[in-house]
């Protein structure tokens, strides 16, 4: 009976190991497969993620592209229109040019006319003629973007000292002897620096870098301006957009001088980006105003002798 007491308790002790042995083998193959099936999981949950953001990107370059065609195809539409309506003013602006430009040409005839006639006022008819002529050569070359240097120098000469046409050749800028760009380029020029203008105007308060400057092309492009109609903001009467507007419509009016004067508001980068246009501007501004008073003189100047 002790024996087999002993037997049995070995017994229960093997059956014992065994049991632990085998519940040990089924947790561990218990925590593989739950290991796989959460492998196996997360690979699914990968792969719908990456086909999800692919199909998120496509979808997103194709409205980029849709939504920059549009924009670029009414850009290009209302440029044309733009360009179509400079072209026809610029036409009716130098019809007005060639009809005062034969005036004086008819003019200057007319005087050599009566120079050949009247020998008394031999003196000063020479005068006025010369001094027409010089008007007329530098009325024509300031006219283009050329140098009127010498057309300069030879007015002065035949002005001589004193007078209104000396004084009034005195405020002809420096400039002129390097050239002056013409109402119709200044025009030109301004609808690509006010694109600029508009980007820099754009750009976030505090963030005057690379990231800043795209930031404000990327406004530029999507944001419409105002109408030039619209009154500015009460909090903000000068604001950039406004007053870039306005200027923008007296550069398409041919008033470049009520333009300089919304341009002389901006500041900061927007107004440094206008700088160099803005001084263009000016002295195509006073060499109009001196050339007016140059011909207003030569008329009365040639008026006088015919009388």
């Amino acid at each position: 009976m002790q024996v087999m007491q002993k037997q049995r308790l070995e017994f229960e002790d093997l059956l014992a190991k065994r049991m632990r042995e085998q519940e040990n083998s089924l947790v561990q193959q218990t925590q593989r497969a739950l290991q796989e099936k959460d492998a196996a999981i997360q690979n699914v949950l990968n792969t719908a993620l990456e086909a999800q953001t692919h199909e998120h990107e496509e979808d997103k370059k194709a409205f980029e592209q849709a939504t920059g065609s549009e924009i670029q195809s009414k850009l290009e539409e209302a440029y044309t229109k733009q360009m179509e309506e400079l072209k026809s003013q610029s036409a009716g602006e130098l019809e007005k040019k060639v009809t005062i430009l034969e005036a004086l040409s008819q003019k200057i005839d007319e005087l050599e006319k009566e120079l050949v006639a009247n020998q008394t006022t031999q003196q000063g008819s020479f005068r006025a003629h010369r001094l027409s002529a010089a008007a007329l050569a530098l009325a024509e070359k300031l006219e283009t973007n050329q140098s009127a240097a010498n057309e300069l120098q030879a007015l002065k000469v035949a002005a001589g000292t004193g007078g209104v046409i000396t004084t009034a050749v005195a405020t002809i800028p420096q400039e002129v002897k390097s050239g002056i760009p013409t109402l119709s380029e200044l025009q030109l020029r301004f609808e690509v620096v006010h694109k600029k203008c508009r980007q820099a105007a754009l750009v976030p308060a505090g963030r005057p870098g690379l990231e800043g400057q795209l930031a404000g092309m990327v406004f530029a492009t999507l944001k419409y301006p105002p109408n030039p109609e619209d009154p500015a903001p009460e909090n903000d009467k000068d604001n950039a957009e406004y007053l870039l507007v306005r200027a923008r419509k007296h550069v398409q009016l041919g008033e470049l001088e009520r333009a300089v004067e919304q341009l002389e508001k901006l500041e900061g980068q927007t107004a440094f980006t206008i700088t160099d246009w803005k001084k263009d501007a000016l002295n195509r501004v006073a060499v109009d105003k001196a050339l007016k008073v140059i011909k207003m003189e030569c008329a009365l100047v040639n008026e006088s002798l015919t009388e």
